[in-house]
């Protein structure tokens, strides 16, 4: 598990931007627990609405992933509440990093990541 780092809602927060709706993220989980060379790997953040506190249910995910200095192709999408990026972790590379980025509803919030290689 790693903590989330939501920059835009930090940013909303501080501007005092009560106005604008946004998203409210948590806790990122991983299946497997920790990236594995060339095998797959999921990163599912949960995502909520910060109006209704629903779990979010439409809009797009764009994942950003970088093993070894290099852009790593992974998919994107919601399910149940949650973003999520799929990828398979190439065999070459000690860390995963990268950023979840989600938009919907005109609003927009990014959590990135970083996981070590087994």
């Amino acid at each position: 598990q790693a903590l989330v780092q939501d920059d835009d809602l930090k940013r909303l927060a501080a501007a005092g931007d009560a106005s604008r709706e946004f998203f409210l993220v948590h806790v990122i989980r991983t299946a497997p627990a920790q990236p594995r060379a060339g095998a797959p790997f999921t990163i599912s953040v949960p995502v909520r609405r910060s109006d209704t506190n629903q779990a979010l249910t439409a809009g797009s995910v764009t994942c950003k992933v970088v093993v070894a200095g290099k852009r790593v192709p992974a998919q994107g999408r919601i399910r149940a509440g949650k973003a999520l990026c799929a990828l398979r972790v190439p065999s070459t590379g000690a860390t995963v990093s990268g950023s979840v980025i989600v938009r919907s509803a005109g609003a927009t919030v990014s959590s990135r990541f970083s996981f070590r290689v087994r």
